[in-house]
């Protein structure tokens, strides 16, 4: 395509998008109750809070705004031949659909790492002598979550819903692109075939089979990345409440 090509498209998908404007649940940017005058001591959970939740906020909403995009632009690709559509792919929807597909696993790094800080700096009011002797951040996952943050009540309610974030379910379905994506090759968006071999081990025997892995269609991508967000969503909303129990612990004790 020429360029004067791809300008037209990338028109005909604004063209697109006002007529197809639709609610999205955004994350509030303006919940946390902090005291207007905060200890030293609690300074730490202060600043860990206002940026982590920020920018959970941004991550969280950025999945919403870039699935709506993408179904956008799905709407764009009806309209257009095969041959177009392989620039239009290229061009604007494989980037847009590769980063919504790491979302998910982003968010869940992110909640994990939050939610062990915040815990573990809470933690000095909730255990007796707490020592901070936190693993590294580079070494922060879902254990050493599971370890800082037992003793709080609204934390059973976010690890049940974090279940669900980027679980196995939804990595089956996107043929475990996210793994594949960052470690061998993902299959492709819209068009192309991958991984045309693959070794297989099994009771200690190896075998080679010959197949491929078709690629995803943005069209049956949209609903399983709407279902993430709102999973994600769900998640925050139950971050918000361990983070206002910890509020009212710390500052009422």
């Amino acid at each position: 395509m020429e360029k004067n090509e791809f300008i037209k498209v990338y028109k005909e998908y604004w063209e697109t998008l006002e007529k197809n404007q639709y609610p999205m649940d955004l994350i509030s940017y303006d919940w946390i109750q902090l005291p207007e005058s905060i200890p030293i001591e609690w300074m730490m959970y202060s600043q860990y809070l206002q940026e982590h939740a920020r920018e959970l906020a941004n991550t969280i909403n950025d999945l919403a705004i870039k699935t709506r995009q993408l179904s956008i632009w799905d709407k764009v690709l009806a309209n257009h031949d095969e041959d177009e559509n392989l620039y239009i792919v290229s061009e604007f929807v494989e980037p847009l659909a590769t980063i919504s597909l790491n979302l998910p696993y982003a968010i869940r790094g992110r909640i994990i790492f939050s939610v062990t800080h915040l815990c573990h700096q809470a933690n000095k009011v909730k255990v007796k002598d707490w020592k901070d002797c936190l693993a590294k951040d580079n070494s922060i996952d879902f254990k050493v979550m599971e370890k800082v943050s037992a003793n709080w009540v609204e934390y059973s309610e976010l690890r049940k819903a974090l279940n669900y974030l980027s679980n196995n379910d939804f990595s089956d379905k996107v043929y475990n692109f996210r793994n594949k994506y960052h470690h061998r090759y993902p299959p492709r968006i819209e068009f192309g075939q991958s991984q045309m071999v693959a070794r297989n081990v099994e009771n200690g025997k190896v075998s080679y089979g010959f197949g491929f892995v078709p690629p995803l269609e943005v069209n049956k991508l949209i609903p399983l990345l709407e279902s993430q967000h709102k999973v994600a969503f769900d998640v925050f909303s139950r971050y918000k409440s361990l983070v206002n129990e910890h509020i009212s612990t710390i500052f009422n004790t």
